[in-house]
């Protein structure tokens, strides 16, 4: 249940918030939903669709029949990230998806994880990109305030500039001192 993760509870964001992100997700195929199968000979596990589900599952790794998790006699609901999603994930946790949640609450459109081109330039990477009318903004999330390195911060703003930002967003699940 992540309405229970501090930084969703900091932002006093509900069921309903957290919800609605996780369907918009899935709907522009930034998550995925489906049962999990797994096997007991091979070890396997797997999310399988909701619509490529079976009665009698069976394993994709060696073929023998495979059980879905069970909750309460009927196969539980698993989610899993898309390929930009894991790789926020990797980066920051749910810190990132908790200021996305806020920063949409505002009206902005949000990029988590986005990568920035410009011709004959380094792609750069921003792990918050979001605009609301002629409002751009980026910023970096970490998992813990001990990981935010003053140089590293220095740069980021300059980047930012760059880019035509107009605000810095520092984002972390723990108050900043």
């Amino acid at each position: 249940d992540l309405t229970g993760h501090p930084a969703i509870q900091e932002r006093h964001l509900g069921r309903a918030d957290v919800s609605a992100v996780i369907t918009d997700m899935i709907t522009r195929g930034l998550a995925r939903r489906g049962f999990e199968r797994r096997c007991d000979l091979c070890g396997l596990a797997e999310l399988v669709p909701l619509t490529a589900a079976t009665a009698v599952p069976q394993c994709s790794g060696c073929g023998r029949d495979a059980a879905f998790v069970i909750r309460n006699g009927e196969p539980e609901l698993h989610y899993a990230l898309g390929s930009l999603m894991e790789r926020v994930s990797r980066n920051s946790g749910l810190t990132p998806l908790a200021a996305a949640a806020a920063f949409r609450q505002q009206g902005y459109y949000i990029i988590p994880g986005a990568i920035i081109s410009a011709q004959g330039e380094q792609d750069q990477e921003t792990d918050l990109l979001g605009w609301k009318d002629s409002r751009l903004l980026a910023g970096e999330a970490k998992a813990s305030a001990a990981l935010f390195e003053t140089h590293d911060i220095g740069r980021d703003i300059e980047q930012a500039s760059k880019m035509g930002a107009t605000t810095f967003v520092i984002a972390c699940a723990e108050e900043l001192t």
